[in-house]
């Protein structure tokens, strides 16, 4: 895995990232009876990629496993060890940009690093100054608000970060993550939910505006707004 400078390929510009928070395919309007089969593996993910075309020519970032959305997907950023190992052969044949502040990777399967750029991690809340540095948040929805800042955006749309447990006791979108033990689910969002005051307070010193595209969220540090009115 080579050492990799962060280039600013998306300067002054606007990037949305896709977490991985269950009310994503309805939001982009897929029938329930298709999200029921993704979700019983009857059929891929990468059927909500028709449904979101209008982000077909935007940048994005797809956190985990969004990646498998589609080639449009600009950017996969993952910041978990399990996520690699269960993901590692897929990964490699996905030929976009993949980005990860994950220490401890497996020395011996080397070679299915290649073309995985790795940051240093720091543990502190917030957005780091130093490009070659994530502060991963405690969470991959704010690592990558981080990433796409180094990319230089001043505008980040959040797509799926319910931060919170669906009526269905869904916790995300698609079954590339084991569901949280249900005794852990509300101090799992909560832990999740601590980072973001610190991202909002440093994103506004640096002129980057942030939109939580999903009205129904948990995340209440955004300006909420709906979809069919920001693509």
């Amino acid at each position: 895995m080579s050492k990799w400078e962060v280039p600013r390929m998306w300067e002054g510009g606007e990037c949305w990232i896709i977490g991985g928070g269950p009310s994503l395919p309805q939001q982009v309007g897929v029938a329930e009876d298709v999200i029921q089969k993704v979700r019983d593996e009857v059929i891929p993910m990468s059927v909500y990629s028709e449904y979101m075309e209008p982000l077909y020519n935007k940048h994005v970032i797809g956190t985990n496993i969004a990646y498998m959305l589609g080639n449009w997907v600009s950017v996969c950023y993952f910041c978990d060890l399990p996520f690699f190992r269960n993901n590692k052969y897929k990964l490699l044949d996905w030929h976009n940009l993949k980005v990860t502040d994950t220490g401890n990777m497996p020395v011996k399967e080397y070679y299915l690093h290649r073309n995985i750029k790795k940051l240093k991690r720091n543990n502190k809340y917030g957005l780091d100054p130093d490009p070659d540095c994530i502060r991963w948040n405690r969470n991959s929805g704010g690592g990558a608000i981080d990433l796409a800042v180094h990319f230089g955006c001043k505008r980040i749309l959040l797509l799926g970060f319910d931060m919170r447990v669906d009526n269905d006791g869904q916790t995300h979108f698609h079954s590339g993550l084991p569901s949280y033990a249900n005794p852990t689910l509300e101090r799992t969002f909560t832990r999740f939910l601590k980072a973001f005051p610190f991202i909002a307070d440093d994103a506004k010193k640096l002129g980057v505006e942030i939109l939580n595209v999903n009205s129904d969220s948990a995340l209440e540090d955004f300006k909420k707004v709906r979809l069919e009115d920001v693509l």
